[in-house]
Formats: structure tokens, C-alpha cells, sequence
């Protein structure tokens, strides 16, 4: 993950990671789990705001009794068990215990304007792969986060995989299928309406990290739209952290800020761009063009 960690964060924050364990397996999602890791890490860069360290580590630990409380904020305390356990943490700015207990609220942020942390969702998929979730800060010392999954110690261990959501999804997706990237819905939905007009199915993300998560399991899109001012991830994160996950598909940018002809701006890693705001006969002609189609595919 760490090429995919490194191009979602700014130049400003610099990520470490360290591992200290045995070969050890555990039983889970792999889209999900590696959603858990981005979401913490880019909450981690937001929290410190300016220069800053994000360390992450993973490690065996023993559970012999009970954890206390006054160490970590537990959402889901862990019982006596051997875990692995994946570590978060900033150095920065740390949250006060009030803060603390409100964070995995999926309508609380301490920002002032943009996305929420993310949170919620982190622990929606630690609570479905029965791990343990728990935090610690202090203000000036930092921010911790851990999960610990329980380790799979041998195939007759009894761990039951069909419980785990997603397990046996197929990673595969129609040769006619295209991604559309933008964080606004206004924007979104008209250009997805369209596209299925066109006889395209589309599948939607509301964010870079949403579609790096999409392209992680499925790779074969016809092509990827991704809009050129969203909050979070920007087009060229976007796109990078994309590519890193092993999509090749042709990607076109889309924007009503710039020209195609201003200051090379697509040229170096988008294969197509669209002038905002454009007509049905001008994104046909674009996705011809980069899908190497004359017009749509149809099923």
C-alpha cells in the first residue's frame, strides 16, 4: 500500500511504516481493509495541517486481559486473543477527551469546511470484521489509532470466511463500463444520466479515495472521468494513486476552469480532455476517441 499512501498525501507530510512480525495471516476484506488504512492516513495529514509525520506500523500483540480504558478510547474493546494489529499515528496537534468521543459520529468534523474524517466508516468495517477499534490522543502529543484483527493461526483455526463481507467478489466489470470521478452531485449525476443515455454503465465516485478504492478491485473500465477541482485527493493525486493500483484504463479530464491547450495540463497523464460545459455530440466524440470506439459499446 505504500505507493498508494504516499501519492494521497501532500509533499508536506511525510509517511513511515514499520513492520515487526512473524508471517501471519488474517481473515478480510482486502478493499476494505485497505479503505481502513486510507481513511486513517489521510485523517492523520489532515489533522496535522502543516509539515508533519504519519507513522504506520504493524505487529503482533498478545492479549492476556482486559485493555485500559484510560490508555485508548475503545469503540470495541478487545478480548484476551493473539491480534494483528495496525497502528496509525500523527504527531501534531492530539484532541481533547470530549473530541475523542465524538469522532466516529459520521455527521462530526472539526473542520471548517470540507469532508468529514472519514471515521464512521472505519468503524462500520472494523465492526464487521470483529476487530477491535480503539484510539489515543492528547492534546500536543498526537493522535493514535489501532486496529486488531484477530489472527488466523492455522486453516483449522474455525474463523468462518463466508461471514466476512465481500470476500468472493469478482473483480471484473463490463468492457463497457466507465468510472465517473467528481465530488459534486450536481455536477455527477447529469453527466452519469447522459452517459447512460449513451448506452454506458456507469459507476460513481464521490471522491479520489472512493475511486481508488472502485479501481482496486476492478481495472478493466472503458475509461475514467475524473473532474479537475474536487476536495480531498485532486485530479493528479487521483489519477496517480489510481494508476498505482494497477488500472490502465484511458482517463479524461473534465473542467470548465481551463483550456485542453493551457500549460500542458493533461497531457503528461490524461489521454483525453473535455471542455465544461460540453453537449452529447462533443463526449461522444472524446470517448471515441480515447476508447478507441465508434460510439458506444452495447451489450
Amino acid at each position: 500500500m505504500m505507493p498508494l499512501v504516499k501519492a494521497a498525501l501532500p509533499d508536506r507530510v511525510a509517511i513511515s511504516f514499520e513492520a515487526c512480525l512473524d508471517p501471519a495471516l488474517v481473515y478480510g476484506n482486502t478493499t476494505q481493509l485497505q479503505q481502513v488504512l486510507m481513511n486513517l492516513v489521510t485523517n492523520a495529514a489532515d489533522a496535522i495541517g502543516g509539515k508533519g509525520d504519519v507513522q504506520m506500523r504493524v505487529d503482533n500483540q498478545l492479549i492476556g486481559g482486559r485493555i485500559s480504558s484510560s490508555e485508548y478510547f475503545w469503540i470495541s474493546s478487545p478480548t484476551p486473543g493473539e491480534y494483528i494489529a495496525l497502528r496509525v499515528t500523527d504527531t501534531r496537534h492530539g484532541m481533547e477527551p470530549d473530541v475523542v468521543a465524538q469522532i466516529f459520529d459520521p455527521y462530526f468534523t472539526t473542520k471548517k469546511s470540507g469532508h468529514g474524517p472519514g471515521l464512521s466508516s472505519v468503524q462500520g468495517i472494523a465492526s464487521s470484521h470483529n476487530a477491535a477499534l480503539g484510539v489515543w490522543s492528547k492534546p500536543g502529543a498526537g493522535t493514535r489509532f489501532t486496529i486488531r484483527l484477530l489472527r488466523k493461526m492455522s486453516a483449522e483455526s474455525g474463523m468462518d470466511r463466508t461471514n466476512l463481507p465481500g470476500l468472493n467478489t469478482h473483480k471484473t466489470a463490463p468492457s463497457n463500463t466507465i468510472l465517473v470521478v467528481d465530488d459534486d452531485d450536481l455536477v455527477r449525476t447529469p453527466l452519469v444520466k447522459m452517459l447512460e443515455l449513451l448506452d454506458w454503465t456507469v459507476v460513481e465516485a464521490s471522491s479520489g479515495e472512493a475511486a481508488v478504492a472502485l479501481t482496486q478491485r476492478r481495472s478493466d473500465f472503458a475509461t475514467i472521468l475524473v473532474n479537475f477541482t474536487m476536495a480531498g485527493m485532486n485530479r493528479r493525486e487521483t489519477l496517480t494513486a489510481i494508476r498505482a493500483t494497477g488500472c490502465k484504463s484511458p482517463a479524461i479530464l473534465c473542467s470548465g476552469c481551463i483550456s485542453s491547450t493551457e500549460d500542458g495540463v493533461y497531457e503528461d497523464s490524461f489521454d483525453g480532455f473535455l471542455q465544461k460545459l460540453f453537449c452529447r455530440q462533443e463526449l461522444e466524440k472524446v470517448l471515441a476517441q480515447v476508447t478507441h470506439l465508434q460510439g458506444p459499446r452495447t451489450n
